[in-house]
């Protein structure tokens, strides 16, 4: 599933969306209710992670969910992963599964839209 991922950081210290994948990737057990199943997760660009999923939530396809998620400007890691986690995954995707696109056998959606996004803390 995983195309060439992006070299990690080279001197011990955590990028921006290193921290944000890792802060993902630790809450995601712990969405109530969802069901969330980390299949995969990679860095994809310097602003850019993806997550291929599976969860509890009838989106009306089959087959794995994967989020391209490009970081908010402005934003604190913290944020970011508390908005993915609590808006994105945590909720089931209501009018964004019309815009699934499959690839590969992955479902795939880059988030809630820019303009709904506010962040939560």
């Amino acid at each position: 599933m995983q195309p060439d991922a992006a070299p990690s950081s080279t001197l011990g210290v955590a990028t921006r969306v290193e921290r944000v994948l890792e802060m993902v990737l630790a809450g995601a057990p712990d969405i109530n209710g969802s069901g969330l199943r980390v299949l995969d997760s990679w860095i994809e660009s310097e602003d850019v992670f993806c997550l291929v999923y599976t969860s509890d939530w009838d989106v009306g396809v089959d087959g794995p969910l994967g989020l391209r998620r490009t970081l908010d400007d402005g934003w604190t890691p913290e944020q970011v992963a508390e908005y993915v986690l609590l808006n994105e995954l945590g909720e089931p995707l209501g009018t964004l599964a019309d815009e699934l696109v499959e690839r590969d056998g992955v479902w795939w959606f880059t988030g809630d839209h820019v303009e709904w996004r506010v962040p939560l803390s």
